[in-house]
């Protein structure tokens, strides 16, 4: 192998090692700031909400609007749910992008050359990380709820404080 060639290929496994690096490095950071801030908010909700439900409700909860407070904890508890949800699916999306980096870069190593050092495509790399969809609509969903949730509660409390 010539020195350009040698030159593209040890490029070429930088730019694996880099690409693959950034991807571990970004699924810590976003997974973590999202997950944090909707559990927090979903929890915190639900549990001001049932702490200080006498103070809401002083007379108790009337019989036409316990449907009120029942919609409102189960999109807290549903949102909670689905934010782990988005969790355990957000981590099978990486490591399946990394799994997916991974073939690409074997896929390289078996099909280059000394005469052609980019080797060929990979055939089938794409559209097979299906867990991104999951993992997103889960965090789509999860934060339908807990706006539902708390749509629902202000709903309740003005409707008894009234």
């Amino acid at each position: 192998m010539n020195d350009l060639n040698q030159k593209y290929v040890e490029t070429r496994d930088e730019r694996h090692f880099r690409i693959r690096e950034q991807t571990q490095s970004h699924q810590v950071q976003t997974g973590n700031s999202f997950v944090t801030h909707l559990l927090t908010l979903s929890a915190g909700t639900l549990a001001l909400s049932v702490s200080n439900l006498d103070k809401i409700a002083p007379h108790g909860i009337l019989p036409e609007n316990k449907w009120i407070v029942g919609v409102a904890w189960g999109s807290l508890i549903g949102s909670m749910i689905l934010t782990i949800g988005c969790v355990g699916f957000g981590s099978l999306s990486f490591i399946r992008g990394i799994e997916q980096i991974d073939e690409i870069q074997s896929h390289w190593i078996k099909t280059m050359t000394p005469n052609n050092p980019q080797g060929e495509n990979h055939p089938e790399h794409q559209n097979r990380n299906c867990w991104p969809f999951w993992s997103q609509t889960c965090g789509v969903v999860a934060v339908i709820c807990l706006a539902v949730g708390l749509v629902f509660l202000a709903w309740f409390a003005i409707i008894n404080l009234s």
